[in-house]
């Protein structure tokens, strides 16, 4: 089926809910992709950080298939062997020194659990949010995602959640008080324009820091959105481990699956305690093809320290991306961590036209908080296709 073809079923048989770009891919294998017309593009978008294997990886593939071959669903009615070892293998490797999983499908119904259950345990009901915060579009995570445009058609949300800004501690401590069950924060935000809390590591570790301490003293739940940031992504498995930060909970998603829908909250064990049977649940949570899916990638990214080539290669794509900055007045910052960064231009259609002029030129990429142009590849990719990149990046700059 061609393009056109394509485009003309979408808008009649599917809710408009998607501005898509004018692409549809059909293969992919490693950090490439391929259209119906057999045209290659390099993606740097990855699903949306999605792809950490990249696509089409064979160890990935044996383990999904292998389990389809077998049994695909049986529902949690059930005892699901390959959730309880995913589970084992997430609370090993987490900076919550004692935490049990609950598995989802997504994100947001990750962020969803982590509401529910900061409320069952403390008993209390007010969520603080931050500025330019995002944590998904289902009701309640819609309600503690800062985005206006988002909620507007939307109203009334969840009650009970206040916004602070983002990398205020004094502001925050203002808005804690008896009613309030949990604070989520990301500690890089990403879909708010790959943002940090403070200009520098060490004022963010500060900030990050007192947003713990101030939980702790006040029976606060802290909840750290690592939905985009974890699995290897910044160059260690989380991102809040750059900050020796332990959250009472974290929230993930995306690269833990691979490709395979799948969400998960890790949360301390004294609130995992207080969830009784009946409390929380999903059809699809953890089945045994997502969780097999997510056992593939955990094995993966540990065994081939996928999180050490995030960091090496990530440093090379900013110090390239730096560059382009000393260079292009249009370029007004480079920010990142590991394979999450941002590069923000002077207005949203210098950016849009960038990655229009990309695209043409076979290498994908996407654009976020109007005017910021995101990198998220895979965590298999290399320097040499960096550099590509980089030079069709250089030569559409010099052209727009």
């Amino acid at each position: 089926m061609d393009l056109s073809n394509t485009k003309n079923l979408d808008q009649k048989y599917l809710i408009q809910t998607y501005k898509r770009y004018d692409l549809a891919p059909v293969e992919g294998r490693g950090c490439r992709i391929w259209d119906s017309e057999g045209t290659e593009y390099l993606d740097l978008v990855g699903g949306i950080a999605v792809c950490a294997l990249g696509h089409a990886h064979p160890r990935l593939i044996h383990a999904v298939s292998e389990q389809v071959k077998k049994l695909s669903h049986v529902s949690n009615l059930y005892y699901i062997q390959s959730q309880v070892e995913l589970a084992r293998m997430l609370s090993d490797i987490s900076p919550i020194d004692s935490c049990k999983a609950f598995f989802c499908n997504s994100g947001t119904e990750a962020a969803e659990a982590a509401i529910k259950f900061a409320r069952k345990y403390t008993k209390k009901e007010k969520i603080i949010g931050m500025s330019n915060s995002f944590h998904g579009r289902t009701m309640g995570s819609l309600a503690i995602t800062d985005k206006e445009n988002y909620q507007k058609p939307f109203m009334p949300l969840m009650g009970g959640v206040e916004f602070v800004e983002f990398g205020e501690l004094r502001k925050l401590k203002l808005a804690i008080d008896d009613k309030t069950a949990a604070v989520f924060v990301e500690v890089i935000q990403g879909e708010g324009g790959i943002v940090f809390p403070k200009k520098s590591n060490e004022e963010s570790r500060e900030y990050l820091a007192g947003i713990r301490d101030v939980c702790s003293k006040k029976g606060v739940v802290m909840v750290v959105d690592e939905v985009q940031t974890g699995m290897g992504r910044t160059g260690k498995m989380f991102a809040c481990e750059h900050f020796d930060l332990k959250p009472d909970m974290i929230t993930l998603a995306k690269a833990l699956g691979g490709g395979t829908p799948i969400g998960c909250v890790l949360a301390d064990e004294k609130i995992a305690n207080a969830i009784k049977p009946g409390d929380h649940g999903s059809t699809f949570g953890g089945n045994l093809v997502s969780c097999e899916a997510g056992k593939a990638v955990l094995e993966t990214v540990l065994e081939e320290k996928l999180y050490e080539n995030a960091e090496e290669v990530g440093w090379h794509f900013m110090e390239k991306l730096q560059g382009l900055k000393d260079t292009y007045e249009a370029i007004k910052d480079v920010r990142g961590l590991g394979l999450m960064i941002g590069m923000e231009m002077e207005s949203k259609e210098a950016a849009e036209k960038i990655r229009t002029e990309m695209q043409k030129r076979r290498v994908l990429i996407n654009v976020i908080s109007d005017k910021v142009i995101r990198f998220v590849p895979p965590l298999i990719i290399s320097k040499e296709e960096v550099d590509f990149a980089i030079k069709n990046l250089e030569e559409v700059l010099e052209n727009v």
